[in-house]
């Protein structure tokens, strides 16, 4: 009992089986989560403590190779949530993307690179990009997170502050229920998995709909709320976004690639990447001005090459 009110903290804890075998000096104990990302929070969590030299060591099962047994202790999944026990605490794991700031006059990305290495350790290639005045770090892992997260800057070295990206630690989704229309939103969060930050119901007239807040750069597939298992699905605003991406774009990439065939045009202004734009049939209006401005920018185009030539 004592160990299902530690591991709440990372979520709700379906089945807990400790193995004891007199023959082998090992001791074992499986956990279940109703989620994934309560898994991963518990697993991440325990495999950072500093008892690996103790034979300690933490590993990931599927839960349908663990076959279930009457010794099993299962907690009473659907235990009421307003009781005063022992309340339900949401751990926030570490954010895992860091802008690195440069000093005045230190803004040299390879001396950043293995500065940053020398101090938290390998860094994926990919998990290291230039941002504006600084160095975008995504950590590999959540010992690395910490360790960015804690990174000191004294006057001598290159960067001068470490700070959490505002926005990439962060997804959005909506779900949809008429079973959480009578809760309120502290009830409904408190039933949420630790990786949801905050979530809202007054959603433009909607009454089954909730829009959650994740502590994660991508969005899962799937969310439990208390019993229920909800599938996730983009805002409004944000499938609107992706749609108008999808249409006419000028990207540096293409103006690269036009210049590397023909070595001889060294003038950027008459390299010109036109895309063709088709509008879906399905909705029209709602992307009426986005056709209209995309008609124009042909125009404005197909004008400056006539006076060019």
């Amino acid at each position: 009992m004592h160990c299902t009110q530690l591991l709440k903290a990372y979520g709700t804890v379906v089945r807990i089986r400790l193995v004891y075998n007199k023959d082998f000096p090992s001791n074992r104990c499986y956990v279940t989560f109703m989620s994934c990302d309560e898994d991963r929070l518990a697993y991440e969590h325990v495999a950072s403590l500093p008892l690996t030299g103790s034979g300690f060591k933490t590993e990931f099962l599927l839960s349908r190779n663990i076959s279930d047994s009457d010794l099993d202790y299962i907690p009473n999944v659907f235990e009421s949530y307003l009781e005063i026990s022992v309340p339900k605490v949401h751990h926030i794991p570490p954010p895992r993307w860091f802008v690195a700031y440069y000093r005045n006059g230190c803004g040299n990305f390879i001396h950043a690179s293995r500065y940053l290495s020398k101090e938290i350790g390998t860094i994926p290639e990919e998990n290291l990009k230039k941002y504006g005045k600084g160095v975008l770090v995504r950590a590999k892992d959540i010992t690395q997170a910490r360790m960015l997260q804690h990174l000191s800057c004294p006057t001598e070295r290159m960067f001068e502050t470490v700070k959490a990206h505002p926005t990439f630690n962060y997804s959005k989704g909506c779900v949809y229920s008429q079973d959480l229309y009578e809760f309120l939103e502290e009830e409904i969060l408190a039933m949420c998995p630790s990786s949801v930050l905050r979530l809202m119901t007054k959603m433009r007239n909607s009454s089954n709909m909730v829009l959650l807040t994740f502590f994660a750069s991508t969005l899962p597939e799937r969310v439990h709320i208390g019993p229920i298992n909800l599938r996730l699905s983009l805002p409004v605003r944000r499938q609107l976004l992706l749609l108008a991406n999808r249409f006419a774009l000028f990207s540096e990439d293409s103006v690269e690639s036009s210049l590397r065939s023909d070595e001889k045009n060294t003038d950027l202004t008459k390299v010109t990447h036109v895309v063709d734009v088709h509008l879906p049939p399905v909705s029209p209006k709602p992307l009426k001005g986005l056709a209209k401005r995309h008609r124009s920018s042909a125009e404005s185009i197909d004008l400056v090459q006539s006076k060019q030539s």
